[in-house]
């Protein structure tokens, strides 16, 4: 009797050891690819000048904005067309802004990885605006407004030089892309 107790009470405890080990090992379990990917990011990172003439030369485009925007994206708010005063902007998941430091310099860091436009504004010089038409130079980002949107956003293309370039934010890298906006456009 004192013997099938025994088999009876190992025989209990090697089940209680087989789920307590079952259960530890599916709260231990790796993230799927989905989870994994969510975590990885990367830096997005340039310098951006504009030629002050030609004995000066390049001169930092202090204070010009950069939009970083997922292609996840599908739509963008109205005022972001403007481009020129991006506080307090309510931006959807996947959009990110920065301006130009004083030393010519922008950076997003953490940028969840995957495929962006990255659209940049001038803040020292201007467009011949006869020159800008249909999307300006928003490029494939300019879709994403709405009509009174693509009109602020063609706006600033008429009043301040844009760039727009498509980017890929890849895991622990650092994607750089600097631009030169060149001399300003006088009118007389």
């Amino acid at each position: 009797m004192c013997r099938k107790k025994f088999k009876l009470s190992f025989l209990l405890l090697c089940m209680i050891c087989l789920a307590c080990s079952c259960f530890v090992a599916a709260c231990g379990k790796q993230p799927d690819a989905a989870e994994a990917e969510v975590n990885k990011t990367g830096t997005v990172t340039g310098e951006v000048t504009w030629l002050y003439n030609n004995f000066i030369g390049n001169k930092p485009d202090k204070g010009a904005p950069v939009i970083l925007i997922s292609t996840k994206v599908k739509s963008l708010p109205d005022r972001l067309g403007y481009g020129i005063s991006l506080e307090n902007l309510d931006l959807p998941e996947g959009v990110y802004t920065t301006t130009v430091t004083g030393t010519g310099n922008y950076t997003f860091d953490n940028v969840p990885i995957g495929d962006y436009y990255l659209v940049i504004i001038s803040n020292n010089t201007n467009e011949k605006t006869d020159q800008v038409t249909g999307p300006g130079s928003w490029g494939e980002a300019y879709a994403l407004f709405s009509e009174q949107g693509q009109e602020y956003a063609l706006t600033t293309a008429k009043l301040h030089k844009t760039r727009s370039t498509k980017i890929k934010v890849s895991d622990g890298e650092t994607t750089n892309y600097s631009y030169d906006f060149g001399m300003t456009y006088f009118s007389y």
